[in-house]
């Protein structure tokens, strides 16, 4: 009965959601198998100029305000269709979803990487921000991570 229950609360959250936050579930969904393919067979400089090149190219007109929801709910939806494919979800292939959804939505939005030295390791971290705010992180990532000084573009 314990299984039943939670079935039944995952589908009436997921009927919850709005049509637009269906589609771009799927849409992460869907992308972020391809992604990490591309990842892996072209690297990331390739793949996202892949990406750029298949977005809109125009921008958003409206205020701040509006765009920061539109891509904290775009953000939300790659970080949920990632929970449901561990396998491709980790920051730099979600990073790209979500910064190739905000192009298609018409809101720019910047790659950043940082890096870090913890225990020996060195380790690499990706996130994607839009005006200022970090999307699909913690607000505080640039005190654990050093960044490079400019985002991640790609020439097109």
């Amino acid at each position: 009965m314990g299984c039943f229950k939670f079935i039944k609360s995952k589908v009436l959250t997921f009927n919850a959601l709005s049509r637009q936050e269906h589609l771009l579930f799927f849409r992460s969904l869907f992308l972020l198998p391809i992604v990490a393919f591309s990842l892996q067979l072209w690297g990331m400089q390739s793949t996202q100029k892949f990406l750029a090149q298949i977005s809109q190219k125009t921008i958003l007109s409206s205020t701040v305000a509006t765009s920061l929801l539109l891509a904290k709910t775009t953000s939300t939806m790659v970080n949920l269709a990632a929970r449901y494919s561990p396998l491709w979800g980790n920051c730099l292939k979600k990073s790209l979803v979500l910064w190739y959804l905000l192009r298609c939505q018409g809101i720019m939005s910047e790659l950043r990487i940082g890096v870090r030295r913890e225990n020996g390791e060195f380790q690499a971290h990706a996130w994607i921000e839009h005006a200022g705010v970090v999307l699909n992180d913690t607000p505080y990532v640039y005190q654990q991570f050093t960044t490079f000084a400019q985002a991640i573009e790609v020439k097109t």
